[in-house]
């Protein structure tokens, strides 16, 4: 709910949204730490109502869906701690359920490995976030520096984001269109 949180900050400001959070495990210090928040014990994919096998384990961030035998093969310390059946929701439905049939102002990513899939499934035209935080780096076992996929950065371009900065981990995103509006409101406004 806060170590390590993109959205921690905003919500200790008084912003509100949903988290998906696969791992069930984690889901009771969300409900208690982000009381505000609505919390689905989903996982997110491309289309919703599906059953996925979501594989937890002992190392945050590393649990997902599908195999997880390079994980596994790759860092010694990586163990599987279960394996459970998810109901699956896509981005579209949580924009359509949750908040009105509009974007959140502040769309998060970090599913895994599974951004641009997932970013190619939203309805861009229907529903845009003025920024998303999308995790960049692929997975690695030691300090990525300088590192990022290029293939996502280009795909969230195509929508029509411009990069405002990178973390090092994340890149922060703010939509091209309504980036223009804001600035040209406040030029009539001057």
């Amino acid at each position: 709910p806060a170590e390590m949180s993109n959205t921690c900050f905003f919500y200790e400001q008084g912003a509100r949204g949903v988290l998906v959070e696969a791992n069930c495990a984690l889901i009771p210090a969300l409900e208690s730490e982000r009381a505000g928040d609505i919390v689905l014990n989903k996982a997110i994919t491309d289309k919703s109502g599906d059953t996925v096998i979501f594989n937890v384990l002992n190392l945050d961030g590393l649990s997902r869906i599908g195999d997880v035998s390079d994980v596994l093969r790759e860092n010694p310390d990586a163990k599987l701690e279960r394996a459970v059946e998810l109901e699956t929701i896509c981005v579209n439905d949580i924009m359509e359920q949750y908040f009105g049939g509009k974007a959140p102002v502040i769309l998060n990513l970090d599913i895994e490995g599974l951004e641009k899939e997932i970013l190619n499934s939203i309805d861009f035209e229907k529903y845009r976030p003025l920024f998303m935080i999308v995790e960049m780096i692929p997975y690695s076992k030691t300090l990525t520096v300088g590192l990022r996929d290029e293939a996502l950065l280009q795909c969230v371009r195509e929508k029509g984001y411009i990069e405002y900065a990178f973390t090092g981990i994340n890149s922060i995103f703010i939509d091209e269109r309504g980036y223009r509006a804001l600035t040209e409101n406040k030029k009539e406004d001057a």
